[in-house]
């Protein structure tokens, strides 16, 4: 009877115990502390012991440490390549079967994983979160982000000869003057 009453805790029937804090419930009074000192708390209990990196489950630590290892034990069956993590694996097999099982709303193209999903329904709602530290500029995608940045790095360490005066003002509206010629979201 015991382990029923148990087992029907984890499907949300019966007795429930809720985080004060965000509503949630949990079956065990020891997964609601886990939550608070995770998730409230932002407690990271678990330190990596080649970089300062530390988190929140001991899981997420093993998966970090795959990059120190170098360790890449998912291998597909189709072209051998080798990854780090079993999802990583999950999201290359899809460009064996061309398998896109991520659709947009909005417009219905389909992708093969949900951040690529994600990223796209920014060009529809015209979020632009990624800023430029140094200029007015920003972007829907990560990878537009960094490419322009580079901008910035260039027009830094090109002779003053190249630019009227080399001042930062002047690097500005060059690469102002680069950048508006470029698609943006």
């Amino acid at each position: 009877r015991y382990s029923l009453r148990y087992h029907l805790r984890t499907h949300g029937i019966g007795l429930q115990i809720r985080c004060e804090l965000c509503g949630k419930n949990f079956t065990k009074q020891s997964r609601l502390q886990s939550h608070i000192d995770s998730i409230h708390k932002n407690i990271r209990n678990f330190q990596c012991q080649h970089c300062d990196k530390a988190f929140k489950a001991k899981i997420h630590l093993d998966n970090h440490m795959l990059q120190h290892s170098g360790d890449r034990p998912f291998e597909c069956r189709e072209c051998g390549e080798r990854f780090r993590h079993k999802l990583s694996l999950i999201s290359h097999s899809r460009i064996h079967s061309d398998s896109r099982p991520f659709v947009c709303d909005t417009c219905g193209k389909a992708f093969r994983d949900n951040s690529t999903l994600k990223a796209h329904t920014r060009v529809h709602s015209g979020e632009k979160p990624y800023k430029c530290p140094s200029c007015p500029y920003s972007a829907c995608r990560r990878d537009m982000i960094t490419r322009h940045l580079r901008t910035h790095t260039r027009y830094d360490t090109q002779e003053s000869s190249s630019i009227d005066e080399a001042t930062p003002a002047a690097s500005l509206g060059l690469h102002l003057t680069s950048t508006a010629t470029r698609l943006h979201c």
